[in-house]
């Protein structure tokens, strides 16, 4: 779960080899050696400066394995950080197989109430007060907001959110753990712009779907 950060936190010290190898030579061989990855930033920064305009693609990517509960959450949370560092090409290695834990990292975004619902749209901003324990990570389109709350520990969170307006609309929660495959987890209504959550279970992925009130939309979300 903490080697996400390599994908997009330019102060995160990479816990694999490679942030072992740090400074210029002769301490380190290989000047463009990073132990900051910083990847995803840092090769847009790249394609600004030489290639303007030229697609980034992540191929042949992969985290922990495809039967652990921590690897369905680390792969749902991926296809989120691809989404708002806006990757615009991802492949995996390799497809998880059927009704295999990883599975459900791709079915929270591509069927999440099994009937074929799936995410869509634009990521929209989002933040969180605790990264390491609640990722947080927003979308808008087909008319509502997604949000994907990940808890990554091993305990319970709850949750308080804090919409940029008020919501007058229903709102669903859907999402799977340790115990769980993805499935309806709760439902209610929001009438302002706060919306607190009964405690997520350790080690899940969570989405909270909310439609759109009668006002226009504002693009944002905290």
């Amino acid at each position: 779960m903490r080697s996400l950060k390599e994908l997009y936190d330019p102060t995160w010290v990479s816990e694999s080899w490679i942030g072992t190898l740090d400074g210029p030579p002769p301490n380190n061989d290989d000047p463009l050696h990073y132990p900051k990855p910083d990847l995803i930033p840092r090769v847009r920064a790249w394609i600004d400066q030489y290639c303007p305009g030229t697609k980034l693609a992540i191929t042949e990517y992969a985290w922990d394995q495809d039967e652990t509960n921590d690897g369905a959450v680390a792969e749902a949370e991926a296809l989120a950080i691809f989404a708002r560092e806006g990757v615009d090409l991802a492949t995996r290695w390799v497809a998880p197989a059927a009704n295999s834990k990883a599975e459900r990292g791709f079915q929270i975004f591509l069927n999440y109430d099994g009937a074929g619902a799936r995410v869509e749209g634009d990521s929209v901003a989002a933040t969180t007060d605790s990264i390491d324990q609640v990722g947080a990570y927003a979308f808008h389109g087909d008319g509502k907001t997604m949000v994907l709350l990940t808890n990554k520990d091993t305990v319970s969170h709850g949750v308080a959110l804090t919409f940029d307006s008020p919501r007058n609309s229903t709102w669903t929660l859907y999402g799977f753990d340790s115990a769980n495959a993805q499935h309806m987890i709760d439902n209610g209504n929001v009438t302002t712009n706060a919306l607190t959550l009964n405690p997520l279970p350790p080690m899940s992925a969570n989405l909270l779907v909310v439609p759109d009130n009668d006002e226009i939309f504002k693009n944002g979300f905290d």
